[in-house]
């Protein structure tokens, strides 16, 4: 049995203003490639379809204008998608009935019968290999949210109030699913698809939303409990192996704190209980610069873009670009000189870096070190904040022509204080 594992699409993403909709759309053609070369008997798509819970129509047609030529280009092919916590799980299933006849199986949200009460049975999908035989069965467990884990979690052994109400939960959710599983199809791998967190994973906060405060990771010993021969995940953008739990990884970087990641898709192969993998790594066609690689003065950052060489190429197409800079004293036309710089020159500007020479220390620290010592908050006059924090920054003196623009400011905001109240 040959399964697909992919996960954090993100369609409709952006950054920095900038649309990735032609990147995302030669991703999923070349992921109907892949499908269709590897022979997939299934694709598993594990949360994140979406950049955010109201995706622009654009995003949409992607994705079911895929569906569409996946299915007409592989028909016996098995799709499960699971919703992840950037997507709305109401506006996932809503296309169910229409889905289920392209072999589609959408799981936004936990299933619930009539009375709202979670259906463990509808989260079991058997997955057929090309004989028509059940070979795999995918528990299709979507991102859960803080409801429906408090709901069925257990109070602590002294009854002090709820127990980790997220690995409790979990575990309490995958274990109904896991037997339901078993229960319908026993003897039969079973393959589980969560979109979460687990600990001792890296994330790269610049694009990913720590779940529950960051402070609620899962065990990993959690899908070995289970019993469950790979665990198919969701949420983390680079690609990761934990146990008998995978994540893919994005297709795409979303952040330039990403730019290194490798991206592309989990090709694996389970046959009973064993099961190996391998990558299909996804072509990158935009890159991602970073200029100088490091933070370093200005003169020499704005040297470095001015001889910086790129070729022409459409818009959408043109690199990325993060400046680092490095400074000692403020620089209020900053970005205005590192447009001039770039000036002509084929690239996006998504991001500057600025790093002062300071060394970053308490305000407190600070401001001992211009020579005010205070007892209360109150004691601190503006100008006395201004300077500690300009050191904190530059690790100097405020320049007088600052000190005394800022004077000015605060001899007029008292002035008209002053009028205000007579």
């Amino acid at each position: 049995m040959r399964l697909i594992h992919t996960a954090d699409w993100h369609l409709g993403h952006t950054l920095a203003g900038h649309s990735r909709e032609q990147e995302h759309e030669l991703f999923l053609n070349w992921l109907t490639d892949v499908v269709d070369d590897e022979g997939a008997d299934a694709l598993l798509v594990c949360g994140d379809v979406y950049d955010q819970g109201n995706p622009p129509a654009s995003a949409q047609r992607q994705f079911f204008s895929f569906l569409a030529e996946v299915h007409r280009r592989r028909p016996q092919l098995q799709v499960v998608v699971i919703g992840g916590n950037h997507d709305a799980a109401a506006r996932l299933d809503a296309p169910r009935p229409v889905l289920e006849a392209l072999s589609v199986t959408m799981r936004g949200g936990l299933p619930r019968d009539d009375d709202g009460v979670v259906v463990p049975g509808a989260s079991v999908v058997p997955l057929r290999d090309a004989g028509g035989d059940v070979a795999v069965v995918a528990c299709a467990l979507p991102f859960l949210r803080a409801p429906e884990l408090s709901a069925v979690s257990v109070r602590d052994a002294e009854g002090a109030g709820l127990a980790d109400v997220v690995v409790q939960g979990t575990r309490t959710i995958v274990g109904r699913v896991v037997e339901a599983a078993r229960a319908a199809f026993p003897g039969v791998p079973l393959v589980l698809m969560a979109h979460c967190e687990v600990q001792g994973a890296r994330m790269s906060l610049s694009s990913e939303r720590p779940l529950f405060g960051g402070r609620h990771a899962l065990p990993s010993s959690l899908f070995d409990d289970a019993g469950v021969v790979y665990a198919a995940l969701g949420h983390l953008h680079l690609a990761q192996v934990l146990g008998v739990a995978r994540y893919p990884g994005s297709p795409l970087p979303l952040s330039m704190a990403e730019r290194d990641y490798q991206h592309g898709v989990v090709v694996v192969d389970v046959v009973g209980a064993r099961v190996s993998t391998r990558v299909r790594a996804t072509p990158r066609v935009v890159d991602f610069l970073r200029v100088p690689s490091a933070g370093a003065p200005l003169d020499d950052v704005l040297d470095r873009l001015r001889a910086l060489e790129v070729s022409e190429r459409p818009l959408w197409q043109r690199p990325f670009l993060e400046v680092r800079v490095r400074l000692d004293k403020p620089v209020p036309a900053l970005r205005a000189q590192i447009d001039d710089a770039l000036a002509g020159k084929a690239v996006r500007l998504v991001r500057v870096d600025r790093a002062t020479v300071g060394d970053g220390g308490a305000l407190g620290d600070a401001t001992r070190a211009v020579g005010v010592e205070v007892t209360a908050l109150a004691e601190l006059s503006p100008t006395a904040v201004f300077q500690a924090l300009y050191r904190r920054q530059f690790d100097d003196d405020a320049p007088p022509e600052i000190l005394a623009a800022l004077r000015s400011f605060v001899d007029d905001d008292a002035a008209r204080d002053r009028l205000e109240v007579a």
